[in-house]
């Protein structure tokens, strides 16, 4: 076992980055039984508060130094160490899933809003005169590296900015995939994703990330920007623009804009449905399942008339979370983690 590396990249916020990075993660630990690790490295730590309860983040976590801001501290002050340091020390934290004690694995190393001044600590180092640590870009490909025997998937949450830690991401991956909206400037974001991690790989041919695709996210039946999203979903349409197919990779599975996946934002989330067990205070739900489809209503409807339809595979409407859960699986194949 050697773990794919991928990170869930657009350098364009707001395109549900980290609600698909904690999706592939939940579905991939709690359905196909991998282990995972889920790395957050943007500072507004959404990601972060969506899988750990606030309370194990503000009490132990953070002021125990098990974050990624304190990775990178340690990186600055010229001390090296391996990735594994910094996960979470209980996995049962990690995630709104329960686990009644199943020895499923799925690990995270959480993000905290210091990781916004990391760049500000460099310049800082710069105009002070002090020697920066040798390879940072490669740093975290240097600490992953004792833990991919340990895991089938790491996933890195990645901010929608050019920094460090998206820099440092980009090296360390074997893959990278796009979350998309269906706008104009989100598919724009993808291009300068992809223009970036190009240059990276120009100047070192020791980087070897590749892009697995886009996913489209937040689609809406009646939306006003259909024609965007056909172009990212052309393929039913080789004819009309092949050219398209193979610059954005879309995943045939795409994602609907539902008030129920947006509340999932927040570990301590509320759905007005009985259909989870409870825990201590909050609720946990039983499966993957029942948390990102089992809420009421959990049916949507497939477009008709579009490049983007699949109504022949899977009816007028469809369950979500069935949909997601191939959408899971196709990204797997994408990736090589299915093996």
């Amino acid at each position: 076992m050697a773990a794919k590396v991928v990170s869930i990249l657009n350098l364009k916020g707001g395109v549900g980055k980290s609600t698909i990075a904690m999706m592939l993660a939940e579905y991939m630990a709690f359905v196909h039984g991998k282990k995972v690790l889920v790395i957050d490295l943007d500072s507004q730590a959404n990601l972060t508060a969506a899988m750990v309860r606030g309370l194990h983040i503000q009490e132990e976590l953070v002021p125990k130094g098990y974050t990624i801001y304190k990775f990178f501290r340690d990186l600055l002050d010229g001390e090296k160490r391996v990735i594994t340091d910094y996960v979470c020390p209980n996995c049962q934290w990690v995630s709104n899933i329960d686990r009644s004690g199943s020895a499923i694995c799925l690990d995270m190393v959480v993000s905290c809003a210091e990781l916004a001044f990391l760049d500000d600590e460099l310049l800082k180092m710069w105009e002070g005169g002090k020697p920066f640590p040798g390879g940072l870009r490669f740093a975290l490909r240097e600490a992953l590296l004792p833990a991919l025997p340990q895991y089938h998937a790491i996933i890195i949450d990645c901010p929608p900015v050019l920094s460090l830690p998206t820099t440092a991401a980009m090296v360390a991956s074997d893959y990278y995939v796009c979350p998309v909206i269906p706008e104009r400037l989100s598919i724009v974001g993808v291009d300068l994703t992809k223009d970036r991690v190009a240059r990276i790989k120009r100047d070192d041919l020791a980087v070897t990330v590749d892009f697995a695709g886009s996913i489209i996210n937040k689609f809406m039946r009646r939306t006003t920007h259909l024609r965007e999203t056909n172009l990212l979903n052309a393929v039913r349409w080789k004819d009309i623009d092949p050219y398209r197919i193979d610059q954005y990779r879309p995943v045939d599975y795409w994602i609907p804009d539902a008030e129920a996946l947006r509340r999932l934002s927040q570990w301590e989330v509320e759905i007005d449905e009985p259909r989870w067990v409870y825990g201590p205070t909050y609720p946990y739900f039983d499966t993957p399942s029942r948390k990102w489809g089992g809420w009421a209503r959990a049916e949507a409807t497939n477009p008709d008339g579009y490049a983007i339809d699949r109504s022949t595979e899977e009816g007028k409407k469809y369950l979500v979370s069935r949909r997601l859960g191939a959408l899971v699986q196709e990204f797997m194949e994408k990736t090589g983690i299915s093996g």
